[in-house]
């Protein structure tokens, strides 16, 4: 009785042991790069929501004299960008902010938050939106666009993150 591997056994074991561990790297890097836009587009929807409720408390601007659009709000955002901020109307500057290392907006735009009492409203470089309205903001992994997650803002300034459509 012969105890042991032959070389056979052992090069078919290792190659599986390799063929595995490649492809269980591959599914990791999808998840990671996944889990990535993902957080990125939750900590853009935090943004969206401060901004409404800096609106909707009436919050102005300190560097903004006195007036009513002191307390509306612009946020912008850049195609191939992380960047996005957030400024009130009439006041040249205002806070940016960066989404996490390795994502990216895929689309341009800017939405203006106001309060018309007794209701939020949201503007976007289209046009007002109704409260049935939801404009989607896709943020992407820039090596995965498969990754994208969609920030969904309503009409009343409502916001949520999917990966399917708004």
């Amino acid at each position: 009785a012969s105890f042991g591997f032959t070389l056979i056994e052992v090069v078919v074991s290792i190659s599986l042991v390799a063929l595995l561990s490649g492809a269980l790297l591959v599914g990791f890097q999808g998840a990671q790069r996944s889990s990535s836009a993902r957080h990125a587009a939750e900590e853009f929807a935090g943004f969206l929501r401060e901004t409404a409720a800096l609106a909707v408390n009436g919050v102005k601007d300190p560097s903004c004299g006195p007036g009513p659009s002191c307390s509306q709000y612009v946020v912008s955002y850049t195609s191939g960008s992380g960047t996005y901020d957030r400024k009130s109307v009439g006041v040249a500057s205002g806070v940016v902010q960066t989404l996490p290392p390795g994502t990216t907006f895929s689309a341009s735009g800017s939405l203006t938050y106001s309060l018309a009492p007794p209701v939020l409203t949201v503007d976007a470089a289209t046009g007002r939106l109704s409260p049935a309205d939801t404009l989607p903001v896709p943020v992407a992994h820039v090596s995965d666009p498969k990754s994208s997650r969609n920030v969904c803002v309503g009409g009343t300034g409502s916001v949520f993150v999917t990966k399917a459509t708004c």
